[in-house]
């Protein structure tokens, strides 16, 4: 009976070992991914990844960084496919380029002047501040947008970009 209890004690303390490592490790991913997706770590909010109220596209030219802006939702598959690539360029390109994501049904107010009508939308403008014109015609679904004078005020594509279009676009977007 002694030798039965003994073995049932080390069994649970093996298993809330087992718990134990399995919990931490798995509070620690976590926490390393809410960390990059919500940029904690940068102070500046105009560089933080999600876009939690309107956008001043205005402020943000005034850095002379090559700009995408991202409109998605959960519920799209396709946003969700881009989604880490917007993630990981946010990251690694931070004082390089400025990468936002709004999330149109959490933040309907920055849709605010811009034509979305379907997503993923992106919106580019160029370091200088003007929309971005594409070099090639190798990807599709670009449009420039203007306002009632015929001035241009933004590039938008309608889609999916890979992560080796959008480094391309930002590229072009730097001269």
């Amino acid at each position: 009976m002694k030798k039965n209890i003994i073995t049932i004690i080390i069994i649970l303390i093996i298993a809330l070992g087992i718990l134990g490592i399995w919990f931490i490790k798995n509070n620690k991913i976590n926490d390393e991914q809410n960390l990059l997706e919500n940029n904690v770590e940068n102070v500046n909010e105009d560089f933080a990844l999600n876009v939690t109220e309107k956008l001043d596209v205005e402020k943000l030219k005034s850095y002379n960084l090559p700009i995408i802006i991202d409109f998605g939702a959960e519920w799209c598959p396709p946003c969700n496919m881009m989604k880490p690539d917007l993630v990981k360029l946010n990251k690694e390109l931070q004082g390089e380029a400025i990468i936002r994501i709004v999330d149109v049904d959490e933040n309907i107010d920055a849709t605010d002047g811009y034509k979305i009508n379907l997503l993923p939308t992106q919106i580019f403008i160029n370091s200088d501040g003007t929309p971005y014109i594409p070099q090639d015609n190798s990807i599709d679904g670009f449009e420039i947008v203007k306002d009632n004078e015929g001035n241009a005020l933004y590039t938008m594509h309608v889609g999916i970009l890979t992560r080796s279009q959008m480094l391309n676009i930002i590229e072009q977007m730097k001269k």
